[in-house]
């Protein structure tokens, strides 16, 4: 697929230890026929379509351009780890979903976040297999107006300045790894008589 999205998306907590997993994603929208306790979410069950994360099933360089409203849809890949990083702790990490993220890891439930513009991530060491895994994600994003949209279209359609909405992943996804110890977040303190910044 084009477009593919291979730097890497958070520059302030770099690790040389990453990962991409964007690209092509199995993908398909949710409907009665393939209700969640068909094994969906276990990574029993294939799904029909192609997709190019990072970019939302709307739009074309997701290779769909599909902008009909779907309520939910399901993601499904797999990948496996370089022995180099193996026994390392491993970090996965969404820079953007919209608008309820729900993930499972080999059938484990790993992550469940809600709100479409913020990054968020989990600590999946102890669901990952030492060969192939699996991850599948869904994402639930609904017309309802009382969630936050910005200039995305409330309708199902463009109008005056609202766009096509966004659904699903649309941020870059990706995998760390770490030792036992990492860095969770950090403040910066400026010294304007001493021209100097404190990192703590």
């Amino acid at each position: 697929m084009r477009n593919e999205r291979n730097e890497y998306p958070r520059p302030q907590f770099r690790r040389d230890s990453w990962q991409s997993l964007n690209g092509e994603w199995e993908f398909d929208f949710e409907n009665s026929e393939r209700p969640v306790n068909c094994g969906i979410y276990a990574g029993k069950l294939q799904l029909n379509r192609k997709i190019n994360v990072p970019f939302s099933y709307q739009w074309e360089a997701s290779g769909i351009g599909d902008t009909s409203v779907h309520d939910t849809v399901w993601y499904r890949r797999t990948f496996t780890i370089d022995k180099v990083n193996k026994g390392k702790r491993v970090l996965l990490c969404f820079n953007a979903a919209d608008y309820e993220t729900d993930v499972w890891i080999n059938g484990y439930h790993t992550i469940k976040h809600v709100g479409g513009f913020t990054p968020f991530k989990a600590d999946i060491t102890k669901c990952l297999k030492d060969e192939k895994n699996e991850i599948v994600v869904r994402c639930k994003d609904t017309l309802e107006t009382a969630v936050p949209r910005g200039k995305q279209s409330w309708t199902g359609e463009q109008f005056t300045c609202y766009y096509y909405p966004n659904s699903g992943i649309w941020g870059s996804v990706w995998i760390e790894f770490f030792g036992e110890d990492g860095i969770e977040n950090y403040s910066l303190q400026s010294d304007v008589d001493n021209r100097s910044i404190t990192r703590r």
